[in-house]
């Protein structure tokens, strides 16, 4: 699509600290915190996954002397609009259903990409402009050549994503809705529950460096939507904050 360049940004982005293990396992068995070297008696607590965001924002980093860690963004302006096409074949119903479930997932949902994920960048919204079913018997039935064997269906686009999820229910032995991590992601890509900024804020190295010391990890999804915040209020531009963490025992059995 057609669309204008918007405001460069300088940022400097979140990097995966092996360090902060509180946040990254979780014990087997019951609360407490374990280490890299608990080996058989840890799990990851989780995905990375990015929270969206209300708006656009940007660290104070007034502090920041070093300005080689910074990364340059060109994002696109708001409203930009893009059409692109997925071409796929020998797909069950099932399959594709679960093709477009991952494009479309549910009501009300978005989702985020690029680099400026943290700072409330790329959040876009996916519709479905088409879908196009080959039809074997027109491209080998007919007497005539048939340049076009193809039958429009997007209005089937729901019925088959109902059915995918059917086929889930089948090996899981229950909604795939209910399993924790799907039901997380679908929380932070829920365009109408998206937390206040003060809940997925980056957190200041100050925080950072007292949560390590309390070892106690970051909220989970649910916690954070229900309110739980930072314990201080301290200046933004630290750690990331916006990064929670799903269960990993349901990730195991997807």
């Amino acid at each position: 699509g057609e669309t204008e360049e918007g405001r460069e940004r300088s940022v400097i982005p979140g990097e995966p600290k092996p360090t902060s293990f509180v946040n990254y396992l979780r014990p087997v068995k019951g609360p407490g915190v374990v280490s890299y070297n608990d080996t058989g008696h840890f799990l990851l607590r989780g995905v990375k996954q990015y929270w969206l965001k209300k708006g656009v924002f940007t660290p104070d980093y007034s502090r920041m002397k070093n300005k080689n860690v910074f990364s340059v963004l060109h994002p696109l302006d708001k409203g930009a609009k893009f059409e692109g096409k997925i071409r796929f074949e020998n797909l069950t119903r099932g399959e594709l259903g679960m093709v477009l479930w991952g494009l479309l997932l549910e009501e009300n949902s978005n989702q985020n990409i690029g680099k400026g994920k943290p700072f409330g960048l790329g959040r876009i919204a996916l519709r479905l402009k088409g879908l196009y079913l080959e039809e074997k018997e027109g491209l080998y039935g007919g007497d005539s050549l048939c340049l076009a064997p193809y039958r429009e269906a997007s209005g089937e686009a729901k019925a088959l994503i109902a059915e995918a999820k059917e086929d889930m229910k089948k090996f899981l032995g229950h909604d795939v809705t209910e399993e924790p991590s799907i039901r997380n992601f679908l929380l932070m890509k829920n365009a109408v529950k998206i937390p206040p900024a003060d809940r997925t804020r980056y957190m200041a190295l100050e925080e950072y460096g007292q949560q390590r010391q309390d070892a106690i990890p970051l909220p989970d999804v649910e916690d954070v939507i229900k309110g739980q915040q930072l314990r201080a209020s301290a200046p933004a531009g630290g750690q990331e904050r916006g990064k929670s963490r799903e269960t990993a025992a349901a990730r195991k059995t997807l």
